[in-house]
Parts: C-alpha cells; sequence; structure tokens
C-alpha cells in the first residue's frame, strides 16, 4: 500500500491507498500481478442486513445476453438497463455459488432482493457517474457499515512522473482530477 491515508469528507470517514497485489506462479518462478488500483474504505450511513458486491464488467453485456438475462430469474437486474450491462450485482453470501442463500442474518434470497432493489435503486446513475471518472474497471462491496471500492488499474496516484518538474501545471492539473475521481466516490456513496 502507497498513498495511503484517512480522512474525513462530508462528516464521513474514509480511507484511501494505491494497492498493488502479488501471487506466484503455479511453479514458483514469477510474480504475477493480480489487483493494482486504488482502494478506498468509506463509512456508510447505516449498516447493511446483506452484503452486496457490484463488479464492472471487462466489457457490457451485448444485447444477446443482456435479453437472455432479462429472461431469467437467475440473475439480479436492477431495472436500469444501462447499469444492468456495465455491472453484475451479487448479494447474500458472495463466497457461494449463486450468491443468493440465506445468510447468517436469516433473510430468504426473496427478501434479500427486494431490500437490494430498494438500496441500489436509488444507487444506479450515481454508480456509473463516479465510475466515469474512474475510467477503470471498478468493484464495490458493501458490507455492513461499509463500502470497500477497488478501481483496477496501473496508476499510481499523487506521484510524480519523469518530467512532471517541468509542467507544474499540468501536475496541477493532472492531481486535481485524481482527487475529483476520489471525491466523487465520496459524494455519490
Amino acid at each position: 500500500v502507497s498513498d495511503y491515508f484517512v480522512g474525513t469528507w462530508q462528516e464521513r470517514k474514509f480511507e484511501f491507498g494505491d494497492l498493488s497485489i502479488t501471487g506466484v506462479s503455479d511453479d514458483d518462478e514469477q510474480s504475477i500481478s493480480t489487483f493494482s488500483g486504488q482502494l478506498y474504505i468509506l463509512d456508510l450511513k447505516t449498516t447493511l442486513k446483506v452484503p452486496i458486491l457490484i463488479r464492472e464488467r471487462v466489457e457490457p453485456l451485448s444485447n444477446e445476453e443482456f435479453e437472455a438475462r432479462k429472461a431469467s430469474d437467475r440473475f439480479f437486474l436492477t431495472g436500469d438497463d444501462r447499469f444492468d450491462r456495465q455491472f453484475e450485482v451479487k448479494i447474500g453470501d458472495t463466497k457461494r455459488a449463486s450468491g443468493f442463500e440465506a445468510t447468517s442474518n436469516g433473510m430468504h434470497p426473496a427478501e434479500q432482493r427486494k431490500y437490494t432493489h430498494k438500496l441500489i435503486d436509488k444507487m444506479t446513475s450515481d454508480i456509473i457517474t463516479a465510475d466515469s471518472y474512474a475510467s477503470s474497471r471498478t468493484q464495490l462491496r458493501f458490507i455492513h457499515n461499509k463500502l470497500y471500492i477497488a478501481i483496477e488499474n496501473t496508476r499510481d496516484t499523487f506521484e510524480l512522473r519523469h518530467g512532471d518538474e517541468n509542467h507544474l501545471d499540468l501536475l496541477q492539473e493532472r492531481f486535481e482530477d485524481e482527487a475529483r475521481a476520489m471525491t466523487t466516490y465520496l459524494d455519490y456513496m
């Protein structure tokens, strides 16, 4: 973790850091990067009854894939077509295969879906807007009273690059853009 800091934004605590996770190949010969990007941890205004995972797709669903998902009850769709094409939502115990089994909170899967719809309906356009500033693949996990946001990219925020000292106006603009990307999530979530 680098560039780690803790702060308060509009009376909400948050943590931020650049994170790089590497693993070792099967033959133990080389390091493999499994994640490189930014991690935000935000305090939520409420405690959630159900864990929620929202993961941005590598590519938005094609029309054919999207229509097939709409026809199936196996997938959680919000009703916001733009959001549903771009993001996948899992509710409940996301470690299990379908993500829809009853969790330790005792909620039935149908209750989990209804509860999640109520929460996410208010956020779909905010998530799309905030994600547009990230310009990278995003994953959001809502667990209890925390929101974990992982933005997968190779950027190292708030760092000087070779030659930046000769273009301070461009450096300031880049740092402002990086700060705006961060505060956008803080504003919308």
